[in-house]
């Protein structure tokens, strides 16, 4: 998956991001010009969760993709 989303790849920046749950950690990464971003979330609980993330405010989302098992998730923003 590096390979094909240049987000992944291991230059550029990453930060954490604040999870309600500590058992999720999220982070964003971007590639080393910004112009691409992805923002893996883990799940280390041993259940299915519900969780929110906290995005900075210049963050918009096109889709949540599941990777594990190939499918788009359902999500919520609020402001």
């Amino acid at each position: 998956m590096q390979n094909t989303v240049s987000a992944l790849n291991p230059s550029g920046s990453r930060h954490q991001l604040k999870t309600d749950d500590e058992t999720v950690y999220a982070f964003e990464k971007n590639n080393m010009n910004g112009s691409d971003m992805v923002i893996p979330v883990f799940n280390f609980s041993n259940n299915k969760k519900t969780a929110t993330i906290t995005l900075s405010s210049d963050v918009s989302l096109s889709m949540i993709y599941d990777a594990f098992n190939d499918q788009e998730l359902n999500y919520k923003c609020q402001n």
